[in-house]
């Protein structure tokens, strides 16, 4: 394992795996809450939404690369509640990261504006300007 995996491991395990934790406790307390009033029960699931946003968020941050352009928990506990938590399988697709060349299947590493808007590309792709 190198410096940055042993870091990476550290940071996961220090603040992600609580926060992780904490938003798993507050979905669990959330879904057993979704039995009260339809005023409520739109409440809560707006909130459910949210912590899912939030759980998914963290996976996309703390995830490790996995083949092609999935993402993986590498093994760490946390992001396997995480994953289970969303209902992924390990690794999970991220087609989104993806370079958006057409016909290019590397990973978008690199992100630039464009006149035709904001691209997300792999370093090949990437204008000469920007490198």
């Amino acid at each position: 394992m190198t410096e940055m995996d042993t870091r990476i491991v550290q940071l996961v395990d220090e603040g992600a795996a609580q926060r992780i934790r904490e938003l798993e406790a507050e979905l669990t307390d959330t879904k057993t809450m979704l039995a009260s009033s339809d005023m409520e029960r739109e409440s809560h699931m707006d909130r459910l939404e949210i912590l899912e946003n939030v759980i998914e968020s963290l996976c996309h941050q703390f995830a490790y690369e996995g083949p092609g352009t999935s993402i993986t928990t590498g093994g760490l506990s946390v992001l396997e509640e995480a994953f289970q938590a969303l209902g992924w399988e390990d690794p999970h697709p991220v087609p989104e990261r993806c370079c958006d060349e057409p016909g290019c299947s590397a990973i978008a590493d690199c992100g630039w504006p464009s006149d035709a808007g904001y691209r997300r590309t792999c370093g090949h792709h990437m204008p000469k300007e920007w490198k």
